[in-house]
């Protein structure tokens, strides 16, 4: 019976590469799954149990038995999903795996894995469309550490606000196109696994506040343009291998609070070296940076020429 649905499916409600494929677990006998889809037009579903409909939303199936379901949804030129968006409310529990996008468009909401505790995987070979909006996207999969294709069209998103919060064992490549996002605070916050290289084009970020806060795995090389940045508070707190060179140019940057915080491994000389690089610019005044790091009398000059433009805290 599954190989004849199987041949149905592919040969007459769609093509292969047109299909959208989450799996949703279930683990209790007549459990109600709902994907939380937009689309164009009436689709049609091989709901993974030997059921096959067309409907509108809400797509909607009671599972008679527990179990693990890949569902198929087909996806046409008339009949485009246009946002698939837990948004860390409805069945995300469920979701475990994607393995294929089909071209699924994820919408400019933001939040569209935001609480799948139990997303493990992203098989997928291809990728979804349509990204604007990757703010809040994998907050809280705490399991999530494979996505076999990330290799995702990123050149039209402009927000990444708490990206990865609190996927705690997320730990691969990030090789994004950022060169549109204004906003990567909390990008990092709690991804307590990370240590990536970070090669983003960040010549549009205004806000990098709590962006490694207690990414506690975190030390990797930090070459970003921080030229239009306004807010670095919180950026590396409590991030504790970290001990990179920190040279950035920060002529817009306002608020400065906390910024090595508990960051227990960035050493002397780093600390220094920052100090004298700010020192050695155009700054704005009055920016508060408490609770530096450790440092020498090697930048002394520069906390007193900070000091002098109204700098907070500094000692």
């Amino acid at each position: 019976m599954d190989i004849v649905l199987e041949d149905y499916f592919n040969t007459i409600c769609c093509d292969e590469t047109l299909r959208f494929e989450p799996v949703m677990r279930t683990t209790a006998p007549n459990e109600t799954v709902t994907l939380p889809m937009t689309v164009t037009s009436p689709v049609t579903i091989d709901w993974g149990d030997g059921t096959i409909t067309t409907q509108s939303a809400p797509f909607t199936k009671v599972y008679a038995t527990a179990g693990d379901y890949h569902i198929k949804v087909n996806i046409t030129k008339s009949r485009e999903v246009t946002n698939f968006r837990f948004g860390n409310g409805g069945d995300r529990l469920k979701l475990i795996d994607i393995k294929k996008w089909g071209g699924v468009k994820l919408g400019a909401l933001g939040g569209n894995f935001f609480g799948c505790s139990n997303l493990e995987k992203i098989t997928a070979e291809d990728t979804p469309s349509g990204l604007t909006n990757m703010a809040l996207f994998f907050r809280g999969c705490s399991k999530l550490n494979q996505i076999d294709n990330f290799n995702w069209d990123t050149s039209a998103v402009t927000n990444m606000f708490e990206m990865f919060r609190n996927a705690s064992v997320f730990n691969q490549p990030v090789n994004f196109d950022t060169s549109l996002v204004t906003n990567m605070s909390y990008m990092f916050n709690s991804a307590s696994a990370f240590n990536q290289p970070v090669p983003f084009n960040t010549s549009n970020v205004t806000n990098m506040s709590f962006m490694f806060r207690n990414a506690t795995a975190f030390n990797q090389p930090v070459n970003f343009d921080t030229s239009l940045v306004t807010d670095m508070r919180y950026m590396f707190s409590d991030t504790t291998a970290f001990n990179q060179p920190v040279l950035f140019n920060i002529p817009l940057v306002t608020n400065m609070s906390l910024m090595f915080n508990g960051a227990t491994a960035f050493n002397t000389t780093n600390m220094d070296n920052c100090l004298i690089n700010f020192a050695g610019q155009t700054t704005q005044n009055n920016v508060p940076m408490q609770s530096n790091r450790p440092r020498t009398s090697a930048s002394n000059s520069a906390v007193n020429t900070l000091i002098s433009r109204g700098w907070i805290g500094l000692v």
